[in-house]
C-alpha cells in the first residue's frame, strides 16, 4: 500500500425484497435495498460531522437471475453515498 487509505466498514445492514406477482428482479432488489435502509440508523454520520454524500456504499444482491437486475436503477434508489 502506497499511503492509500482503505475504506472501513462502519455499518452492515441486510434487507430482503420480492415481487411475487410481477417477477421483476429489479423491483425486488430495490425493495431489498429500501428494507435495509429502513433498518439502518445513520445518525453516526451526522454525529461525526461527516458528509453522507461522500459515504462509500457497497450493495451485494443475491438473485437467481442477476442478468435481470438493472444495477443503475438499484443505485438510484440509494439516498446517500456513492
Amino acid at each position: 500500500m502506497s499511503g492509500a487509505v482503505r475504506p472501513k466498514r462502519v455499518i452492515l445492514e441486510l434487507g430482503s425484497g420480492n415481487d411475487l406477482h410481477g417477477g421483476d428482479y429489479t423491483k425486488a432488489a430495490i425493495r431489498a435495498v429500501q428494507d435495509a435502509i429502513h433498518h439502518s440508523s445513520l445518525s453516526i454520520i451526522r454525529s461525526l460531522g461527516l458528509d453522507s454524500r461522500k459515504m462509500l456504499v457497497e450493495v451485494t444482491i443475491g438473485v437467481q437471475r442477476p442478468d435481470r437486475v438493472d444495477a443503475a436503477a438499484v443505485k438510484a434508489a440509494l439516498p446517500h453515498g456513492r
